[in-house]
C-alpha cells in the first residue's frame, strides 16, 4: 500500500478519535450512543494499519532472501 493511502486511512482514524472526545466533552447524549463505537472504529483502523506494515515488512524479508539466494 502507498504511504499516501496510509496516510489518510491514518487520519481518518485521528478524526474518528477526535470527533469521540469531542462528544464526550461536550455530548454526553451522543457520546453515549456513538463514542464508544467510533473509539473502536479507530482502534480497529490503526491494527489494520498494523497489519499493512507487518506484511509489508514480510514481504520485503521475503524480497531480500530472494535477492540473496540469486
Amino acid at each position: 500500500m502507498n504511504s499516501s493511502t496510509k496516510k489518510k486511512i491514518s487520519k481518518a482514524s485521528t478524526i474518528l478519535q477526535e470527533v469521540a472526545d469531542y462528544l464526550e466533552d461536550k455530548s454526553a447524549e451522543d457520546f453515549e450512543l456513538y463514542g464508544q463505537r467510533l473509539f473502536d472504529l479507530a482502534d480497529e483502523i490503526e491494527t489494520l494499519l498494523g497489519e499493512v506494515d507487518d506484511n509489508e515488512s514480510n514481504t520485503d524479508d521475503e524480497d531480500d532472501h530472494q535477492k540473496d539466494d540469486i
